[in-house]
């Protein structure tokens, strides 16, 4: 059990400095009027697919660790990362359950046992529903550039606090759908995640939730 959640925890943090990456984004005119475009747009949104580069920083390390895979998520509350490069290991998350397998061993457990991993499976839930403006668990400002509207989360809650310092979700204004996902760890440590061709409401069975 302690190396299951030592995975789930080395996937989502230490999780990037906003060091020389946000400097050109700028205060909108109307942000209420961008969050609740964005808002409705999610609601629209039932399921995605879509594959993922993740690269992680520790400095302790030289070189940084850059991982592939898939990622799946379907209303409500259902969600897949399948890593396949450099190694093959996937996190399955279905309401409080979460799914581990890392080579041919699955463990699983409820999210509720534990208070951070009840927060971080909320966390990457309201930011796929859009709902992250409505979250009182964060105070969210809205920037943006030419091309992405970027959210900037920083969390209210004492044991979010504890190890993660600011979310950084990046919306691409063409279809309003999450880009890229930073997020700041108090050490100073990060992984940035980007989405690539993504899929949008495309038909996801719900065997791809199960690790059977």
């Amino acid at each position: 059990m302690k190396t299951s959640l030592y995975i789930l925890l080395a996937c989502f943090f230490p999780l990037v400095p906003a060091i020389g990456q946000e400097n050109d984004y700028h205060p909108l005119k109307d942000s209420a009027s961008v969050r609740e475009m964005i808002r409705k747009s999610s609601l629209d949104i039932h399921s995605i697919e879509a594959s993922f580069v993740q690269v992680k920083h520790l400095d302790i390390l030289e070189n940084d660790i850059r991982s592939e895979g898939m990622f799946y998520f379907k209303r409500e509350n259902k969600m897949r990362w399948e890593y396949d490069r450099p190694f093959k290991y996937i996190i399955v998350m279905t309401g409080d359950e979460i799914l581990i397998k890392n080579e041919n061993k699955v463990s699983a457990f409820n999210a509720k046992s534990n208070k951070l991993f009840t927060e971080v499976s909320k966390m990457m839930s309201v930011m796929l529903r859009g709902e992250i403006f409505e979250n009182p668990a964060f105070s969210v400002s809205l920037t943006g550039n030419k091309d992405f509207y970027l959210a900037t989360a920083k969390p209210a809650t004492k044991e979010m606090q504890q190890f993660l310092n600011t979310v950084y979700m990046y919306f691409e204004k063409k279809h309003l759908t999450l880009s890229k996902l930073r997020m700041l760890e108090n050490s100073g440590d990060y992984t940035l995640i980007t989405f690539h061709d993504k899929k949008i409401n495309a038909e996801i069975p719900d065997s791809v939730f199960s690790l059977q």
